[in-house]
């Protein structure tokens, strides 16, 4: 397992980590936002199972509009890229079989960020710190299994 990030401001006063047990896999992600990023969760799943998975804590504040990017079977979260100035304005999420979700406003103006596996790793968890909105956000990846 290795940890990369976070990416962000240096607000936030609460601390978040999660990631996904061994015989686990992420199921889904949701993430709240609007002219920024509000919120985000993840779901965790049994490593070949169905379904988005139980809620691991939503991490961050109450608005925003949710948008959710469910894996299918096999599918794992290869990439989330975003903007990000004092807090995150617009994240990116990537999964390995080419779906996609974007929340949040991309302004040029701010720091990009890429938080990507080479292929033969996943994103398996998220860690970071929040208030009313995500301030920063880093990755867990773990090799993948073949």
């Amino acid at each position: 397992m290795a940890k990369y990030g976070p990416c962000g401001g240096q607000g936030g006063a609460q601390q978040y980590d999660y990631d996904a047990s061994a015989n686990q896999e992420v199921g889904s992600i949701t993430i709240w936002g609007g002219h920024a990023i509000d919120a985000i969760q993840l779901f965790y799943r049994d490593k070949g199972a169905t379904g988005p998975g139980l809620a691991a804590p939503k991490v961050g504040g109450d608005g925003g509009n949710a948008a959710t990017l469910e894996l299918q079977p096999g599918e794992y979260l290869r990439a989330i890229v975003g903007r990000c100035n004092v807090f995150v304005d617009y994240l990116l999420v990537l999964g390995s079989l080419g779906q996609s979700l974007a929340v949040g406003t991309d302004y040029n103006e701010d720091k990009n960020f890429f938080l990507e596996s080479d292929g033969n790793q996943e994103i398996t968890g998220i860690f970071g710190r929040c208030g009313n909105l995500l301030d920063n956000l880093g990755v867990y990846m773990r090799s993948r299994e073949r």
